[in-house]
């Protein structure tokens, strides 16, 4: 969520995700999944955004969040790319 929450921040988004619609969060969440880097700069494993997007999941379901980012139809371009 740190990560997440420091990309928000630098484009400006200061609502937190369980506040922001599920097609614009699905925009935000693509874009974030392309541009997140290590420290270093090298690109993180699948398995690790894979495990990013599933603690993004268990803080909106925390939140009672209306979607599933792992199942909806809104989040169906991030189920597909990194949930399988």
């Amino acid at each position: 969520m740190k990560l997440l929450n420091q990309y928000l921040l630098s484009i400006d988004e200061s609502r937190s995700i369980e506040q922001i619609q599920p097609r614009q969060l699905n925009l935000l969440l693509e874009n974030f999944f392309l541009s997140v880097r290590k420290e270093d700069g090298s690109e993180y494993e699948p398995t690790t955004l894979r495990g990013m997007m599933s603690s993004f999941k268990r803080y909106l379901c925390f939140f009672k969040y209306d979607e599933d980012i792992m199942t909806s139809h809104h989040f169906a371009g991030m189920s597909l790319q990194f949930c399988s």
